[in-house]
């Protein structure tokens, strides 16, 4: 890739009709959710399509079938994806996908690190059943 090509894209100049509706579909769908991006960001990778909003800490949504849910990557391996695709334990119904809970472990189904803290599992129970 040369360094004349842009991979994200801001610039709604950029954004042909169907990147323009996938925005207005973001736009509705995080206008009727209860998810705070602030401030509110859009962007578009020129390479996969993909059209998202994001904050100035990159958590970045983007649409999942009909609902906006944040995208997550791991930053270890690169794995990424919607939270159900990523981690090796799917969520409970009960779960928010956009507010995970930090106490509670979400291992990236890559590399085995916790995709929130960057931490590997506690191992000390399998420690202790080879003593």
């Amino acid at each position: 890739m040369s360094n004349d090509q842009v991979v994200y894209e801001n610039d709604f100049s950029a954004f042909g009709y169907r990147e323009i509706d996938e925005l207005i579909t973001l736009l509705n769908a995080w206008k009727s959710s209860d998810i705070v991006i602030n401030p509110l960001k859009v962007g578009f990778n020129t390479h996969s399509g993909c059209v998202f909003l994001f904050d100035d800490d990159y958590n970045t949504y983007m649409m999942n079938g009909n609902d906006l849910e944040q995208w997550y990557n791991c930053s270890y391996c690169g794995n990424e994806g919607f939270i159900d695709d990523i981690i090796k334990d799917k969520l409970s119904e009960d779960e928010n996908k956009n507010e995970l809970d930090w106490n509670k472990p979400h291992i990236c189904n890559e590399c085995g690190r916790d995709i929130l803290t960057g931490d590997f599992p506690d191992d000390s129970d399998d420690e202790e059943e080879d003593n």
